[in-house]
C-alpha cells in the first residue's frame, strides 16, 4: 500500500515546499494551517526518504529560480556593490549548474543533494540581494526588488 502522503491531494505541494527548504516540520504546520489536514513529521519525513517525485524538484528549482533571476537583473542595473554582485554572480553560476544535474538525474539521492547546493546558492544570492536593497538608496529599486523576495520567499520566513 502506498503512503498516505503519495495518497495525499497535497502530494506535489508537500514535496515542492521540501525542495525549497522547508524542514518536514514547518511542511507538517502549513499542511495543518492551510488544509486543516494533520500529517505527522515521521509520515512527511519516510515519504520524503523514499517516494519523492524528481518532476516536483525541478518544477520547484525552475520557479524560484526565475523570481531570483528577475530579481538579480535589477540588481546588475544598479551596478554598484561590486562585492555583492560577485556574490550573486558566483551563486547563480551554481545554481544553474544544480538545476543542469537536477534536470538530468532519476536518482533520487543525486537529485536530493543537488536541491540541496542550489538551495544554499539561492539563499546565498537573496542575502546578498538584502544587503543591496538595505544600502541602496532609491525607493522604487528597494521596492521593485522586496515585491520579488516576497513572492518568492514570504512564505518560507513566516514559517521559519
Amino acid at each position: 500500500m502506498r503512503c498516505e502522503i503519495c495518497k495525499s491531494p497535497y502530494r506535489q505541494e508537500i514535496e515542492r515546499m521540501y525542495f525549497e527548504g522547508y524542514s518536514p516540520k514547518q511542511i507538517a504546520v502549513y499542511i495543518e494551517n492551510t488544509y486543516g489536514v494533520k500529517y505527522s513529521v515521521p509520515t512527511i519525513k519516510k515519504h520524503l526518504e523514499s517516494h519523492l517525485d524528481p518532476k516536483n524538484a525541478i518544477e520547484a528549482v525552475t520557479d524560484v529560480d526565475r523570481v531570483l533571476t528577475s530579481a538579480e537583473q535589477r540588481l546588475m542595473k544598479l551596478n554598484e556593490r561590486e562585492e555583492l554582485i560577485e556574490i550573486i554572480e558566483d551563486a547563480k553560476m551554481l545554481r544553474q549548474k544544480a538545476k543542469k544535474m537536477l534536470m538530468s538525474s532519476t536518482d533520487l539521492k543525486t537529485i536530493e543533494v543537488w536541491s540541496k547546493v542550489w538551495n544554499v546558492a539561492a539563499q546565498r544570492s537573496i542575502q546578498a540581494i538584502k544587503t543591496v536593497i538595505e544600502k541602496t538608496k532609491s525607493q522604487e529599486v528597494k521596492q521593485s526588488i522586496m515585491e520579488l523576495l516576497q513572492q518568492m520567499w514570504g512564505a518560507s520566513e513566516e514559517a521559519n
